[in-house]
């Protein structure tokens, strides 16, 4: 806790506005004790007038309460959108890719899974073809859903980024998992009207090999073919094998996902052998392994160059993208800007605020301007006198942050 308090600026900030609050109300305290008629003056004075005291600490309290809720509506927010990225990537830290989603042999990820320095910083390596945005049909009713992402996937090799769960309770393992036999979230069953048993068919771009010079013809399920550029529409059909529910790593994409076995994913794209994807997590679980991403992207990329000549391929060719640590990052920034605006605005109203606690001060010493003249006529100071109107506005401003505190 003292690590954290001290690496975020923001803490650092309020502890040193929160010693200055301290060494003020402590002088306070000691002229309190040092002179307590003149304090227990400004006490009776603070109370005796009990609308003009209201007036005060309501016009106070209303700038105290708008800077704390301007304050609470950004930290909520900055909870709100990074929960949402630690949803959305769970354990996966790091995404391990070829240039334009291209596939390459699967023996890369065998040997990051070997490497020693890999298997110091990771504490999970998981090989995967990923279709991003498909489309996929319901052939029972015809209803459509666009962009869906087909995951291929070894649930074996997956459990260290969790474990699919059905309503039921029951764990999807990777022997249970048959071929063209698809698992669907919640969500995406619920949205496309799938349910179990149903057979849902999937279009897609099939991704080229990232090492390849020319593009194959024979990618896909027999009848499509793939155009000279690559980017032809393929099909295939599924099966709904599972209905899982949304948590865990089946968040990803908001829940718009399928599932199938990874030997099932190379045999829809054409390519045996081959992956697209390899997911990271780093030491330390959701939320702190983000914080190593630095270190791990070093060690996977120096591992990678040592790798990628022996499948053909360059260092340049990969990519490891640190999605998490990006996406928190992202997230602070935003709900930091937002922050500043609601505190812009709120700085309007403190403004108008204060001139209106000057005005009241100043009418206040108006209306005691006899009594003022009689405590200067019985031997009163100046400095005593200011000492008590000094007591006095200390005495409404506490009132004031603490009601405006609490209720912004």
């Amino acid at each position: 806790m003292a690590e954290f308090i001290l690496d975020d600026p923001s803490w650092g900030m309020a502890l040193f506005l929160a010693m200055i609050v301290i060494a003020i109300l402590g002088v306070i305290a000691v002229l309190a004790v040092r002179k307590p008629v003149f304090f227990k003056m400004s006490l009776r004075n603070a109370f005796r007038r009990r609308s003009q005291t209201t007036v005060v600490v309501l016009g106070l309290m209303v700038g105290t309460a708008i800077l704390s809720a301007s304050f609470v509506a950004s930290d909520s927010m900055e909870y709100w959108i990074v929960e949402d990225v630690y949803t959305q990537y769970y354990l996966v830290d790091e995404w391990i890719g070829a240039e334009a989603s291209g596939t390459f042999d699967y023996s890369v990820y065998e040997a990051l899974a070997a490497d020693e320095d890999v298997q110091a910083i990771t504490d999970g390596l998981s090989p995967v073809i990923v279709l991003w945005g498909t489309s996929i049909n319901n052939l029972a009713d015809g209803q459509t859903e666009t962009g869906i992402d087909l995951h291929g996937v070894d649930l074996d090799k997956d459990r260290d980024f969790g474990t699919f769960e059905t309503k039921a309770g029951k764990e999807v393992t990777g022997s249970s998992l048959g071929s063209f036999e698809a698992v669907v979230t919640e969500t995406l069953a619920k949205s496309a009207r799938l349910d179990v048993g149903d057979s849902l068919m999937v279009f897609y771009v099939p991704p080229m090999p990232a090492n390849a010079t020319s593009v194959p013809t024979d990618q896909g399920p027999a009848g499509d073919e793939a155009s000279d550029g690559g980017s032809e529409i393929h099909f295939t059909t599924l099966t709904v094998k599972y209905i899982v529910k949304e948590e865990g790593k089946a968040s990803l994409n908001d829940g718009r996902n399928v599932y199938v076995s990874l030997d099932t994913a190379q045999q829809i794209i054409g390519a045996p052998g081959a992956i697209n994807a390899i997911k990271v997590s780093n030491n330390g679980g959701v939320v702190e392994g983000a914080k190593h991403s630095d270190d791990a992207v070093e060690t996977l990329e120096t591992t990678l160059s040592d790798v990628a000549p022996a499948v053909g391929m360059t260092a340049d060719q990969f990519s490891v993208d640190p999605g998490k640590q990006n996406g928190v990052k992202s997230a602070e920034d935003a709900s930091a800007e937002i922050g500043n605006l609601l505190l812009l605005a709120s700085s309007f109203t403190v403004v108008a605020g204060t001139l209106l606690i000057i005005n009241i001060f100043t009418m206040l010493a108006e209306e005691r301007k006899k009594e003022l003249g009689i405590s200067r006529a019985i031997g009163m100071r100046r400095s005593s006198l200011v000492q008590t109107f000094t007591f006095e506005g200390v005495i409404y401003s506490l009132i004031a942050a603490t009601l405006g505190t609490v209720i912004g």
